[in-house]
């Protein structure tokens, strides 16, 4: 639903906020069973994100680009499939680590900066 107001430009700070959070915890257990794999969709997720909140902050309202739902909808589609397959513990943990994240100063993204052939560190 947030998503859908988004891209319609009814979005709200709520639901900028859960779109946040679903990016950011969608990225954690993927981190956590995938390794630094395909995280190129999830920088430009939040690259969008960050767009928006930046047309919010001087607009007043919450909306994307044409378009710029593409990368967001695409690491929900993923959540989704997350939450079907992947044993609960590591979302629970996802959930953990993204309140750990918003507690801490926060200015730093998460996601890791450059794909290499490491694995991941459990969360």
């Amino acid at each position: 639903m947030a998503c859908r107001q988004l891209a319609s430009g009814n979005g709200s700070p709520t639901g900028f906020a859960q779109l946040f959070e679903a990016i950011y915890c969608t990225y954690f257990v993927h981190f956590a069973t995938e390794g630094r794999y395909g995280l190129e969709m999830f920088r430009e997720a939040e690259r969008e994100l960050g767009e928006c909140y930046t047309r919010a902050k001087a607009e007043g309202r919450f909306d994307t680009v044409p378009g710029g739902m593409a990368a967001i909808q695409k690491v929900l589609l993923l959540r989704d499939e997350q939450f079907r397959t992947v044993p609960s513990h590591f979302l629970d943990a996802a959930q953990e680590r993204f309140l750990r994240y918003v507690r801490s100063d926060g200015d730093d993204s998460p996601i890791v900066s450059e794909p290499d052939c490491e694995n991941s560190p459990s969360l």
